[in-house]
């Protein structure tokens, strides 16, 4: 293996890890807890807290859809 072979595999490798990291992060978050916490969502109705949540989550799982599939081409 070359040094340029070398480097580009080890560059595929932190790109790999950097990827799982986020996907490992956002699967793991607890998003009302931290949309609450961070919007002060409280002061809102529950039906309007639910449809912010579920927007939330929604985002999160397209993040994560998206992160895998980086991750297949690599």
């Amino acid at each position: 293996m070359t040094n340029d072979e070398y480097l580009l595999l080890n560059q595929r490798v932190e790109m790999y890890r950097m990827i799982r990291g986020k996907i490992n992060s956002l699967e793991n978050e607890k998003i009302e807890e931290n949309i609450i916490d961070s919007f002060s969502l409280i002061l809102l109705d529950e039906d309007l807290r639910l449809k912010i949540t579920d927007v939330a989550e929604s985002a999160v799982n397209e993040q994560i859809s998206r992160l895998k599939k980086e991750l297949e081409k690599l």
